[in-house]
């Protein structure tokens, strides 16, 4: 709910702006790979369908996690545990299969974050001029 809501006053303000493009760093299904359960009850519990939630974005960019290619990294710089790396690369992928099936989905692969800067950038200008 926070998450519509969000996009909503989003939106506003951009369409009040006269504003062609908004980029949120989270989707609405994003919740799902959290959810204890399958995405098939997060979508009831929120009373939504996977086409209605697909239909609200133009396109989505989902990013790799970095922890899968450097788990020691990640270790050291967030302080996490195995158990830790385990669970971020479970609700990576519970993230992936859900928005892998949105009709304009684009998959970042892990690497630097100076290189998925640049394929967010290049996925967005082709976004914008076709």
């Amino acid at each position: 709910m926070v998450q519509t809501q969000l996009e909503s006053i989003y939106l506003k303000v951009a369409r009040k702006k006269a504003v062609n493009l908004v980029v949120c760093d989270r989707g609405l299904l994003d919740g799902a790979a959290y959810y204890s359960g399958v995405t098939k009850n997060f979508l009831q519990f929120n009373n939504t369908s996977l086409e209605k939630i697909y239909k609200r974005y133009d396109a989505v960019i989902w990013l790799e996690t970095l922890v899968k290619i450097d788990k020691n990294k990640s270790i050291e710089i967030r302080n996490l545990d195995k158990k830790d790396i385990s669970l971020a690369l479970k609700i990576s992928n519970n993230n992936l299969e859900n928005w892998r099936s949105h009709h304009n989905f684009y998959k970042v692969k892990s690497s630097s974050i100076g290189d998925k800067k640049k394929s967010i950038i290049n996925i967005i200008n082709d976004l914008l001029t076709n």
